[in-house]
């Protein structure tokens, strides 16, 4: 008989668990637009743009050079806490697009005892990939290195030395054309301050 009473207890209490369990289940409320913008902040690490314009362009205006990039563009305020607090970069800004895909990143790094542009981490990698084909390049007025990928994943980028400020600007996408067109907008209407 004790047996029967146990096993009518827990089964009750088991009842009772599902009961509120699914109750609660059914009366989950759609999440506010707020509630979605502060949740995906917290999934990416970083602030995002929920609004971009549809059309046209923007002036990006930072310290160091100015360009025009497209205002459809999800822009990243902020990448990683480390890289954020990262006292050699002077200056970031990206962004990304979804049709077609294209991701964008600029960068002003300072730099110490850095004599040849080749001599940067990230542009050696690049120059002994065979995919990559290398350029010399100016803009407006400073000279660099272009840097070419047309298959598997494309890119165009330019490092920039200029004294002890590396410059960077870097465009990903899968399409060739159309990682070359969005990295020619830019050049075209880049400006150093």
């Amino acid at each position: 008989m004790k047996e029967k009473l146990i096993f009518l207890v827990i089964l009750i209490i088991l009842l009772l668990i599902c009961y509120v369990f699914f109750a609660n289940l059914n009366n989950s409320s759609p999440l506010s637009q707020k509630e979605k913008e502060t949740a995906l902040t917290k999934l990416f690490g970083r602030s995002l743009n929920f609004n971009p314009k549809e059309k046209g362009d923007v002036q990006f205006r930072g310290k160091y050079m100015t360009f025009t990039y497209p205002g459809s563009s999800l822009i990243y305020t902020y990448r990683q806490p480390g890289f954020k607090n990262d006292k050699a970069t002077l200056e970031y800004f990206s962004f990304d697009m979804q049709d077609p895909r294209l991701i964008f990143n600029y960068s002003v790094i300072q730099t110490i005892n850095l004599k040849n542009v080749s001599d940067y981490p990230s542009v050696r990698i690049r120059q002994i990939d065979p995919a990559f084909e290398k350029s010399d390049f100016v803009l407006d007025g400073k000279k660099g290195i272009h840097l070419t990928k047309k298959d598997n994943g494309a890119e165009e980028s330019v490092f920039i030395l200029d004294n002890t400020k590396l410059y960077t600007i870097i465009v990903v996408g899968q399409n060739y054309s159309a990682t070359d067109g969005l990295f020619q907008k830019i050049i075209k209407s880049s400006k150093f301050l």
